[in-house]
């Protein structure tokens, strides 16, 4: 750095500059000017140096060496002692560290000073406010300060902290994503892949509640950044990603959750009903009391309870309790659906997820004009969902569980069940209308879906299976094909692959669901390919390994180069990137179970070789 630039600053603390020696060489002189950088330059002892100066002279060592290597060695005892000024925390400890700033903040541009600058604002707990704006404009400055200084930097430069949002948002969608589309055999779905203490354990959680630590402008600057990333983008994983950062922010700090957060008693609620899978009677009696009281809630608590019911993982857990309490209602209770308060109460929180984005575009406006039709939004209780569909999906389910019954039965002919099977494939047209048009019937239609395949030791009817598996794909805005929907009843269907051969005969589940769902629809939903490898490769036996290799081979990464955008495209060259990875992982596999069975014997060579040729990686 040219040092002119800083002259006046070291003229300030009244060190000599370049400027001062500049002017003293051009009025007085060389001899002059030797003589000033001598006297001031020297190091100033009671002992005189003249002794030591003569002996470095003898050996050739410069002043400059000399002052540059005992200047290295004092910054080096200096950090170490700022370090541990820091680590004290004390109050005397930070005055020490003010006085420090003080002294050395005036010196910033200097090139020999900054480190132990950038060292002070790195430990130091709070700085006065008079250098906030010029760290704020300063980047080096900036980014050398701690997460306390930036917190105060931040109250004037709310811009600087949305700035530092944004990238730990897009790390977090990556990492979720790479979680739906893994090709790994995993014994569950998106949903069991963690416990929920892991979920709010993920780095950029804890990286966000720490930056808005106790600060209420920073926190709600936070929840407003998630909900306009959240409506340019559309990505579900950001409601997960707000769920838990105030899952987080409440088991640290749950006085400055419950004040500054107006659905602070519902989430922690809600939470409480993730953890147990259960919805205990006290538990729906809070929930009903935190979101009936028309009188105190507004509207930006309505769209804050409707974020987090939009939250997958919460979405799926209120999804299950659905179908379980239809089930139980319609195997032994036989009442109308309306008559259960539990149930009406869980889909109407589910049906506010499925209304969120709607909830956030007219949030502002309504505010502003009280509007009517924001408060209609969620209105539920005469909805024909209640009227119509829920009946017509509950005789299906008594349908179906008369079926089970039938299977179980030893006659191997019976004449109920041949009459009940000659309407086995109907579905009513009001029911289709439903799953196609309303994201909440899909959503039911989907997880009741999951309950009918086969499961270990237990019955199934083939009939029932296809009559909710071919009306998958019509379902409310291609749900099946969406994230993280598409992971969870992949991975179903492979978790139940081995026990479909006991009740398909004929007809092969899987293999319909690759060629006739996952395969035509991987122009708009790129992430099919990832599925294709994944029920290649884990239900091979239930497909044949013929079959399997023909259906990793259609899915070849030079037939998926230049991905077309789609719900689940993670960029084309990420996306290519990560999928030729994903590629080699599974054809690998393929090989080392073939070699593991011995059907085949190859080396290590031509194992590679063979991998080399199918492969696109260059690593492999």
């Amino acid at each position: 750095m040219d040092p002119f630039t800083y002259a006046s600053a070291l003229e300030d603390s009244q060190i000599v500059s370049a400027n001062t020696l500049r002017f003293s060489l051009l009025a007085k002189g060389v001899a002059e000017t030797h003589n000033l950088i001598d006297y001031t330059c020297a190091i100033q002892l009671e002992t005189p140096m003249d002794p030591i100066y003569q002996f470095l002279d003898f050996h050739g060592v410069t002043r400059h060496a000399l002052y540059d290597h005992i200047f290295k060695d004092l910054s080096t005892l200096m950090l170490q002692k700022v370090q541990s000024l820091g680590a004290d925390k004390s109050g005397d400890s930070h005055t020490l560290l003010t006085n420090l700033l003080e002294k050395s903040f005036t010196l910033n541009k200097v090139p020999e000073i900054r480190p132990t600058l950038c060292e002070i604002l790195k430990v130091i707990t709070a700085v006065d406010p008079m250098y906030v704006q010029e760290i704020g404009k300063n980047k080096d400055l900036y980014e050398a300060c701690g997460i306390t200084v930036k917190r105060q930097i931040w109250a004037s430069f709310p811009e600087l902290f949305l700035k530092e949002l944004e990238p730990i948002f897009e790390s977090y969608i990556e990492a979720k994503n790479k979680l739906v589309l893994s090709v790994e055999s995993n014994a569950t779905n998106f949903f069991g892949w963690e416990t929920t203490k892991s979920k709010r354990n993920w780095k950029q959680i804890k990286q966000i509640v720490e930056m808005f630590g106790t600060d209420p402008i920073l926190y709600k600057l936070t929840m407003t950044s998630i909900k306009k990333f959240f409506k340019s983008t559309g990505d579900y994983h950001l409601l997960s990603l707000r769920a838990e950062i105030i899952n987080l922010a409440y088991d640290t700090n749950a006085t400055f959750i419950s004040t500054n957060e107006s659905s602070s008693v519902f989430s922690s609620t809600l939470d409480f009903i993730v953890i147990e899978k259960d919805f205990k009677d006290f538990r729906f009696k809070t929930l009903k009391a935190e979101l009936e009281t028309k009188e105190t809630v507004m509207f930006e608590k309505l769209t804050a309870i409707a974020l987090l019911v939009a939250d997958p993982h919460i979405t799926h857990v209120l999804l299950n309790l659905v179908v379980s309490i239809l089930m139980e209602n319609a195997s032994t209770k036989h009442k109308q659906v309306r008559e259960n308060a539990t149930l009406m109460f869980l889909i109407k929180l589910i049906y506010m997820g499925t209304k969120v984005s709607e909830a956030i575009d007219m949030e502002d406006y309504a505010q502003s004009t009280n509007n009517e039709k924001y408060k209609k939004l969620f209105e539920f209780e005469n909805n024909d969902l209640i009227r119509v569909f829920l009946p017509e999906f509950t005789m299906m389910i008594i349908d179906d569980l008369l079926e089970l019954d039938l299977i179980s039965c030893t006659l191997e002919k019976n004449e109920l069940s041949s009459i009940i099977s000659k309407e086995r494939g109907t579905v009513p047209d009001s029911v289709v209308c439903f799953i196609s048009e309303n994201e909440t019937a899909a959503l039911i239609w989907l997880h009741y879906f999951t309950t009918v395949l086969p499961k270990n030791g237990g019955n199934a009817s083939i009939a029932t299976i296809m009559r909710y598996m071919e009306r998958l794909t019509i379902l409310h805005n291609n749900l099946i094909f969406r994230a993280p929907w598409n992971n969870f009843l992949v991975q179903k269907l492979i978790m139940s692959s081995s026990f479909m051969v006991k009740v398909s005969k004929n007809i092969n589940i899987m293999q319909m669901f690759i060629e006739t769902m996952l395969f035509p629809n991987q122009i708009h939903y790129p992430g099919n390919k990832y599925f294709i490898l994944r029920c290649a490769l884990f239900a091979k036996i239930y497909i044949g390994e013929i079959m399997a290799k023909k259906y990793i081979e259609g899915v070849h990464p030079r037939f998926n180069y230049g991905t077309v955008e789609g719900d689940d495209d993670l960029g084309s060259e990420q996306d290519k990137i990560q999928y030729a990875e994903a590629y080699n992982k599974v054809l690998k596999k393929m090989y080392v179970a073939r070699i593991a069975s011995g059907e085949v014997v190859v080396d290590e060579k031509n194992l590679a070789l063979t991998l080399a040729q199918n492969s696109i990686s260059p690593s492999v």
